[in-house]
């Protein structure tokens, strides 16, 4: 039959109709015939305004280029919503008052008179490390009970946030190493000292969902890396640097010599907060913790000498 249809009609085959010809009864199939012929007669009129052929009618490329004209009218649209949404400070708004929460129920901020508290004051004097957590252990006196040794372990994780892990062996390929954000510790101590931070870190985390302020919990957990805790705790004991980069871990030279460096600057920052609470114990501790940390060729003013 099909041969038969080729033969009479040669190349000028035409297609059923679905309604005349197929008799198909669908209750939205005649407005769907409709539309469709109204474009094909669109494209017709079309190509004798342009020759009336397909002659130097490229309609791949202008299909391409009306997609590309959607999408731009797309993002104008977004581009437009958001500038009114900054123009109304809907989301602003809402972002401070959330901040503005947390920071009372941590009393930062005096509930009754909307002053800042000498907690709230430490808090602005903070910028190396996440100020919230800092502030609270600094007001818990949770850093005053601790060695120096373990103060820098511990605070190393304020400073380093990527997803390695210390090895115990140094035939442990870099690899292996990126398996999950905590490792496993050469020392039970700072393995406690890790859990009763998280512990913290978990809590604050849980207050500022209460306080309706968005947040991405596992990534800012995550940005409490213990990968260096062990490397801080040997680094502030007197280790040498072959000795911590070489067989401890398989993070780079360079990644650690940056860690330490940054560890020395919140050290600073914490010397001065508590030198204006007036905690005498824990200043002479944190001068020791600097001086433990300050030293050879990590704070040479250049590697080669």
């Amino acid at each position: 039959v099909l041969q038969e249809c080729l033969k009479r009609n040669s190349a000028d085959l035409k297609p059923l109709h679905p309604i005349q010809h197929l008799h198909i009864t669908h209750p939205k199939l005649q407005e769907y015939c409709e539309k469709l012929e109204n474009v094909q007669r669109k494209i017709v009129l079309f190509r004798e305004e342009h020759g009336g052929g397909d002659s130097g009618l490229d309609l791949d490329a202008l299909c391409v280029q009306y997609q590309a004209k959607k999408d731009l009218l797309l993002e104008v649209d977004c581009v437009q919503s958001e500038i009114v949404a900054l123009e109304n400070n809907e989301h602003i708004e809402q972002k401070l008052g959330a901040m503005y929460r947390v920071l009372r129920r941590l009393k930062m901020i005096d509930a009754d008179n909307d002053v800042i508290t000498i907690k709230g004051k430490i808090a602005c004097e903070l910028s190396c490390g996440d100020e919230l957590i800092l502030t609270e252990l600094l007001f818990s006196n949770f850093l005053t009970q601790l060695d120096c040794d373990y103060i820098n372990a511990l605070l190393s994780c304020f400073v380093y946030d990527e997803v390695l892990s210390p090895t115990s062996s140094s035939s442990s390929s870099s690899s292996t190493a990126v398996e999950h954000h905590s490792s496993k510790f050469g020392d039970e101590l700072n393995e406690k000292l890790y859990k009763q931070l998280r512990e913290k870190i978990v809590a604050i985390c849980e207050l500022q969902k209460e306080c309706k302020l968005e947040l991405n919990s596992k990534k800012y957990i995550e940005s409490f890396g213990n990968g260096l805790m062990d490397v801080a705790l040997s680094w502030s004991r007197g280790a040498k640097f072959s000795e911590i980069s070489g067989k401890m871990t398989a993070v780079y030279e360079g990644t650690i010599i940056r860690v330490l460096k940054r560890l020395d600057e919140l050290l600073s920052e914490l010397l001065t907060c508590s030198k204006l609470v007036g905690n005498d114990v824990l200043t002479k501790k944190l001068t020791i913790c600097k001086q433990k940390i300050k030293r050879d060729i990590v704070f040479s003013s250049s590697l080669y000498l």
